[in-house]
């Protein structure tokens, strides 16, 4: 069972650098520094100019609206399209379960100011949560978001509860190419907390450049050996 376990999560991974580029999606030398609370930001820039501006509030996605679930699952892909106050107007959610030995049940539930996701004992899973559209249309929702974020300093993701090892992806695509994020949470259990993905800390995904002025997609891939609620996502 182990030999198939790592067998599909090496499949899982090859995917994955598909989507990302092969520019190492999982470069792991060095991790992003981790920052615990938005007060690491001195800085209040207030509304970026250009494009599209973002809500005032500097807010992507607290979750309470575009309620969905997943329902149980064992195995497959779970894809859907919600609508509601997100950046963009929708967002893509698509839940993988990759390895479930134990065939225990797999549930993504998102409503009431909250993302819930539970993975099983020792399944392999990953859930994408996507703002945004690429140029070709591949695998996105909506159209470009065609904002501007060069006025910001970063993304924050707000957690409300995590138990178990959570690796965490940002991938931010504008029309000038794309670069990559990468948080890490080890074992344990977190009550609210927050964690910080600064824009100087990403990395090119193609070896290309970017532009935060025009951003079409904010791409969120998250792998987790346990439970997580987050509780919204915005700018800082």
């Amino acid at each position: 069972m182990l030999f198939k376990h790592t067998i599909n999560r090496r499949n899982f991974i090859k995917g994955a650098t598909a989507l990302l580029g092969a520019s190492a999606l999982y470069r792991l030398n060095p991790p992003m520094a981790q920052a615990a609370v938005a007060d690491d930001v001195h800085s209040n820039p207030g509304l970026p100019t250009g494009a599209r501006p973002v809500a005032q509030a500097a807010l992507i996605d607290d979750f309470s609206t575009g309620p969905d679930n997943s329902g149980i699952l064992f195995s497959g892909v779970w894809a859907r399209i919600q609508a509601g106050s997100m950046l963009g107007g929708r967002r893509l959610t698509r839940l993988t379960v990759a390895d479930n030995p134990r065939e225990h049940p797999v549930y993504l539930d998102i409503g009431s100011g909250f993302l819930n996701w539970s993975t099983g004992i020792r399944s392999w899973t990953k859930l994408e949560v996507i703002y945004g559209k690429s140029e070709d249309g591949k695998d996105f929702v909506n159209d470009p978001l065609h904002v501007d974020l060069s006025g910001y300093a970063g993304l924050q993701v707000n957690y409300d509860h995590l138990v178990g090892r959570l690796d965490a992806h940002v991938t931010i695509f504008t029309g000038a190419g794309r670069k990559h994020g990468l948080l890490k949470e080890g074992p344990g259990i977190q009550d609210t907390f927050s964690r910080i993905y600064r824009f100087d800390d990403f990395t090119p995904s193609a070896g290309g450049t970017w532009n935060l002025a025009d951003v079409h997609v904010i791409l969120f891939m998250y792998t987790i050996e346990g439970d997580v609620s987050i509780s919204s996502i915005e700018l800082i």
